[in-house]
């Protein structure tokens, strides 16, 4: 049978064994922004078979804490434009460690001062490498009191202070006992706890009152939290789009895509709010961009997200809703911070083509489920809103 012969196939090529040259193939294509897909036909291998292969490459890669030679070379390869693949073969560094170091630097996501950054740490880039017997010494009995620090969400300069170590020694303590990716990931979710916390008495401002400069520390503080963001994969609370509303294939208006976007902002209502970025591939989490994506201004842009946002639902959840338009390596994206709803919230969007199946004018209630909005049916409704609004007027309406 000839589903038979191309099931048969799919397995072969998904346990045909990869060579030297294979990968090489694979990298090379990467560097020249080759699509896994695109990859796949050139090599003759399934498509999930590729994904894993680089997966398991930028495994190998390290992690961990940077010297000064190694983030001047970073930042040389930066400033020429090298990409974060490239930037991970030659420094054999993973792209989340490559993420994180660019977050400390100053200049980032523009070009990087290369000479002040050799000025600030010319002692270092002239010194030898402290032996490694002289740093297990000087470090002995102290290893286990930075690693209970480190987990327990202290930045670097605090853990220092309670040690007396240098930062550079309780760096290199972080890579011998393999906590970094553990602290990293830490250290992203108190970044979006200070984001999501309510405002607390006294700290309220009307934008009249805030100044210039404390807008642009604002500003600067959602950019470094969305480059976070962007080292993370979809979830609960994280979704990615690459445009609002222009199909990237017929480069027309595609309703479908404005449909995928508010589905996403409703289930993000109705669960614990989440932050949707727009303008980032979500396959590879590169930024493209959204000029493409019938940008014009950014006045315009934003009045456009949030009229969608406020015109589609049975009752307007704007307020819920922040959108700001930011910068991320020279590429503007669209940011959508949502909050949970303290009320359930239905979609009505009148221009997605629904009616086959729900009519013209359906509410539909959406929830987040990992990665994903999922749209749920009448008794599944009634027991997400038993489950999570259990107060709400519109749930003891429902239940007369």
């Amino acid at each position: 049978m000839w589903f038979k012969k191309e099931n048969k196939e799919k397995k072969n090529s998904l346990r045909k064994k990869w060579t030297k040259e294979d990968e090489k193939t694979l990298l090379n294509a990467l560097l020249t922004d080759a699509s896994f897909k695109d990859i796949s036909k050139v090599l003759g291998r399934d498509l999930s078979a590729v994904e894993r292969k680089h997966k398991s490459i930028e495994k190998a890669r390290r992690s961990g804490s940077w010297n000064a030679h190694e983030t001047l070379n970073l930042i040389v390869l930066w400033n020429n434009n090298s990409s974060l693949e490239a930037i991970g073969q030659t420094l054999n560094r993973r792209r989340n460690s490559i993420k994180g170091r660019f977050n400390t630097l100053p200049g980032y996501p523009n070009k990087i001062n290369e000479e002040f950054f050799k000025l600030v740490n010319e002692k270092e880039l002239n010194s030898q490498p402290e032996p490694p017997s002289t740093f297990a010494n000087s470090v002995k009995g102290v290893s286990e009191e930075v690693v209970q620090y480190a987990i327990k969400g202290y930045e670097l300069e605090h853990i220092s202070e309670q040690t007396g170590l240098a930062i550079s020694n309780i760096e290199k303590i972080m890579d011998q006992e393999e906590v970094w990716d553990k602290y990293d990931l830490l250290m992203l979710k108190k970044a979006e706890k200070r984001w999501d916390r309510p405002l607390r008495l006294g700290e309220e401002k009307s934008s009249i009152g805030i100044d210039r400069s404390t807008r642009e520390q604002e500003k600067q503080k959602r950019v470094l939290y969305l480059q976070r963001v962007l080292q993370n994969p979809e979830g609960s609370t994280i979704e990615f789009k690459e445009t609002f509303g222009r199909n990237i294939h017929t480069k027309e208006h595609d309703e479908n895509l404005v449909h995928a976007v508010l589905k996403n902002v409703c289930g993000f209502l109705n669960t614990q709010g989440g932050d949707l970025i727009i303008g980032i591939n979500d396959r590879s989490r590169d930024v493209v961009g959204i000029d493409f994506d019938f940008f014009t201004n950014v006045e315009d842009y934003i009045r456009k997200v949030s009229d969608s946002i406020a015109n589609n639902f049975h009752e307007n959840p704007i307020r819920y809703c922040q959108v700001f338009i930011e910068e991320l390596g020279n590429k503007k994206v669209c940011y959508i911070k949502v909050g949970p709803g303290t009320e359930p919230y239905f979609l009505v969007h009148k221009k997605w083509n629904i009616s086959k199946k729900y009519g013209p004018d359906h509410e539909i209630y959406y929830t987040r489920q990992g990665d994903s909005a999922i749209p749920l049916e009448l008794r599944d409704t009634m027991l997400d809103l038993s489950k999570n609004f259990p107060n709400s007027e519109y749930f003891r309406q429902s239940r007369t």
